[in-house]
């Protein structure tokens, strides 16, 4: 059976630093994913959006995999 350890002081500000660091990085994290999202979705979205004007109904398989690819290659291409 596991038992509490009582922490010093010495663990309890390593833990704040920790968690504030851990914090901060998942935040930046997050900021990145939204971007990075925001560029591929768009892309996409013009991509099956011109589909639908031509009449075709897109499903997942198997485009969708090039089209994940162009938008991410062409986004790493302009940066």
């Amino acid at each position: 059976m596991a038992r509490y350890r009582t922490k010093d002081e010495v663990d309890l500000r390593w833990n704040a630093i920790r968690r504030a660091a851990t914090a901060r990085v998942d935040l930046e994290v997050k900021t990145y994913r939204e971007k990075r999202l925001n560029d591929v979705l768009s892309q996409l979205w013009t991509t099956f959006s011109h589909a639908l004007g031509e009449g075709t109904l897109t499903e997942l398989e198997p485009e969708y995999e090039q089209w994940v690819a162009d938008s991410l290659n062409l986004k790493a291409l302009n940066k």
